[in-house]
């Protein structure tokens, strides 16, 4: 049985405008790739600097959301959905993942502000591309999985589960 509980629905909105506030942040990042890579030598410090603006900015909204998924949100769903602790724990190794590319960005990018060559830079720039649109590619397929499948396990629970779930999500907003 889905609940259509008004609490819980705007609930689900303040997560989906959540979510869509980020995918905006990807899709600049995406675009400062872009511009990484077809704008040329000439400009490929300040297009790594874009990059790099649009990375903190994505993992300064997208970090604290994953560790109230791993540390609240889905220790909830295991207690009280225990059939979803597959797709739970799919999310959990896809945040790990997440962080690790996050991490090895970093590294290309102090890498990048140390390069003495133009050649240097150009090799770095293309590994921060690759690394760069993995990670558009990773965030994107995991907020639309999360969001399609969290709001329907959401809508699934009882009325006073939903309740209590509330009362966590208002602590995170």
């Amino acid at each position: 049985m889905v609940s259509r509980n008004p609490r819980i629905e705007k609930a689900i909105q303040g997560l989906e405008s959540e979510h869509s506030e980020m995918l905006k942040e990807v899709n600049k990042l995406y675009a400062a790739l872009n511009n990484l890579q077809y704008e040329g030598k000439i400009f490929v410090r300040r297009n790594i600097r874009n990059v790099f603006r649009s990375v903190r900015s994505i993992k300064k909204d997208l970090f604290p959301h994953m560790k109230f998924d791993d540390d609240k949100l889905f220790p909830f769903f295991q207690k009280h959905i225990p059939k979803y602790e597959p797709i739970l724990e799919y999310f959990k190794g896809e945040h790990a993942e997440i962080r690790e590319e996050f991490k090895a960005l970093e590294v290309l990018f102090l890498k990048a502000e140390k390069a003495k060559t133009d050649t240097g830079e150009q090799k770095l720039a293309a590994k921060l591309r690759d690394h760069g649109i993995y990670l558009v590619c990773l965030v994107r397929n995991h907020l639309q999985v999360e969001g399609q499948n969290i709001y329907k396990m959401m809508r699934r629970l009882k009325a006073e589960e939903q309740d209590v779930l509330i009362s966590k999500l208002s602590v995170h907003h």
